[in-house]
């Protein structure tokens, strides 16, 4: 997208400042504990103008005194109407800080191509990095090893450059360079006067926006001590947007917290790919590819989990020969489309997937069954038929949204006396569970369990209508608690670690959005959202690694729905 750039008039003087997010906890007894939440820092200006000439947009133009420029008002108006006040961005070049000659840009791998452009603050070996908003062309130098080269083009929204090949291993990257911040105004509202023809403002306000770290080398090291930091993922080349749930909670992320998966949708809005992220690249875009469909003809599918080291994954396409959606698993990128005998013309979907990747669960919809979802489990291989699990009532919706290390414990919901009910199923003992519930809850139901099966996660809903997050142990419940200021509305559970301890989630506030949320031990913590967030962004998490130090999920910004993952450092 092209933005306007604010013209750098004379006459007119700076305010700027840097400015952070901090978290800061205080306990009873006076210790105090704080948390950067942001890798670089958000750049504030006020800009006070004293006099604008204007030479007016009238059929007669205010043509007096010619020696100087009369478009200064139009310049200033003109950015801040087609950046629609806060809601758009705009480039600005600060006269005391656009260029950079030498800067360092990254050391080559073999294997990298793009590189993002950053400048450096200090001197010596008191350095920090931060993105630039953009680089211009003009002027623009880069030299690898000191030699100047020409194989390499600027991206499109001038935040890195791309070589024509791989930077060799060891090799330095340095550039010289003009840059701008990309900004947004800080009010929906300007002021200005009109005096003598001139017109006059008393101080333009705005920030600059950060938009990420793209590309191949990483952000500064966080400031000491642990906490979390949100990091968006790449979208795939013509891709509009992609996200990290479709129809269901399946283990979005593999357990070792390395690998993501979901689905995304090409700029037809129609086609949509199953794609899988590699986030050991705390870049904020990490690596991305669609996963292959090569064995048929989906126009629609999308992956739902991942198995323990990312070699496997589970999901769902459209057949176009029955208009039914199908189960499928990926073994090394490989799909091995998976059927039933009676439910070519109705859906299924792998909705999870086992530790080792042999076993995916999830539903089938079969005529014997009025077309209801019915729990079932797949051995993962293709041409699989289902399995189908135990019922409580005939003919009623249920379904398996997850499986234990010991491939025979799954967790789902099933339907009891007409009211969902969270449940679990043993796959050798063909036995089914009903989970515990509140007294006068309507319903409840499991999203996840823990690897060892002891521990399943979800949520119930009680008589008032609040939906709460909780887990068993056993049959036995424990609801968890909502943040300070939710409303109490809402709270959803759908990840667990490995130990048993993190669980991952959301909860709304007292502004009908969603907040991030991880519970360690019982307490409610909230994650991160980016630093440009408005009041009406949101975020879910869907997924948490064993260790419970990687979460991932999907983030509103700016309008627009984001696939994120969060670390913990």
């Amino acid at each position: 997208m092209t933005y306007p750039v604010l013209a750098n008039l004379e006459g007119f003087s700076v305010r700027k400042k840097p400015t952070f997010a901090t978290a800061i906890f205080q306990a009873v007894n006076g210790r105090e504990l704080s948390f950067g939440q942001q890798a670089f820092p958000v750049w504030e200006f006020e800009l006070e103008f004293h006099s604008l000439p204007s030479e007016t947009e009238n059929q007669v133009l205010n043509t007096d005194y010619q020696h100087r420029a009369r478009l200064a008002y139009e310049q200033i108006l003109l950015v801040f109407l087609m950046s629609q006040g806060q809601g758009g961005r705009f480039y600005y070049q600060d006269p005391s800080d656009c260029t950079r000659t030498n800067q360092g840009i990254g050391v080559g791998n073999g294997t990298d191509t793009t590189f993002p452009i950053i400048r450096d603050w200090g001197t010596g070996t008191k350095l920090i990095e931060e993105p630039v908003g953009r680089a211009l062309s003009s002027g623009l130098v880069v030299r690898v090893n000191g030699t100047p080269t020409t194989g390499f083009t600027l991206a499109s929204d001038g935040r890195s450059l791309v070589f024509d090949n791989a930077v060799p291993n060891g090799d330095v990257i340095q550039a010289d360079f003009t840059f701008q911040y990309l900004c947004r105004f800080l009010e929906d509202v300007p002021d200005f006067d009109e005096f003598f023809k001139d017109w006059h403002m008393t101080i333009l306000k705005f920030r600059t926006v950060n938009l990420g770290f793209r590309g191949a080398q990483g952000p500064p090291a966080p400031p000491p001590g642990p906490h979390w930091r949100i990091y968006e993922l790449n979208m795939p080349a013509a891709h509009t947007f992609a996200y990290l749930q479709n129809f269901v909670n399946g283990r979005v992320v593999s357990r070792n917290g390395i690998y993501a998966v979901g689905i995304g949708y090409d700029s037809t809005g129609v086609r949509a790919n199953g794609i899988f992220w590699d986030t050991r690249n705390l870049a904020g875009y990490n690596t991305q590819a669609p996963i292959n469909a090569s064995l048929h003809t989906a126009v629609v599918w999308g992956v739902t989990a991942a198995d323990d080291d990312g070699a496997n994954w589970t999901g769902w396409f459209l057949d176009p020969d029955t208009n039914s959606i199908t189960p499928c698993v990926w073994a090394s990128q490989i799909p091995n489309p998976m059927q039933g005998s009676d439910i070519t013309t109705s859906d299924a979907i792998n909705m999870s997937i086992s530790d080792d990747g042999s076993i995916g669960t999830g539903f089938v919809e079969l005529a014997a069954n009025a077309n209801q979802p019915r729990a079932a489990w797949w051995t993962n291989a293709l041409d699989a038929t289902y399995n189908l699990l135990p019922q409580i009532t005939p003919n009623q919706p249920s379904s398996a949204s997850g499986i234990a290390d010991d491939n025979d414990t799954i967790c789902g919901l099933d339907t009891s006396g007409g009211v969902q009910r969270a449940v679990k199923w043993s796959i050798g003992g063909a036995t089914e569970t009903l989970l515990d519930i509140v007294a006068g809850d309507t319903q409840s139901s499991a999203e996840a369990i823990s690897a060892d099966g002891t521990t399943i996660v979800g949520s119930r809903v009680d008589a008032g209508g609040a939906r709460h997050a909780c887990y068993w142990v056993g049959t036995t419940l424990t609801s968890l608690p909502f943040i300070d200021g939710s409303d109490g509305l809402v709270a959803e559970a759908h990840g667990i670690s490995f130990d048993n301890l993190s669980i991952c989630g959301q909860c709304t506030d007292g502004n009908d959005r969603y907040i991030p949320v991880i519970w360690q031990s019982g307490v409610p913590v909230q994650l991160p959202l980016f630093s440009d967030s408005t009041a009406t962004d949101d975020a879910l998490v869907y997924g948490i690694s064993d260790d419970g130090l990687t979460a991932v999920g999907q983030c509103m910004r700016m309008g627009f729905v984001n696939p994120v993952v969060w670390k913990y450092f």
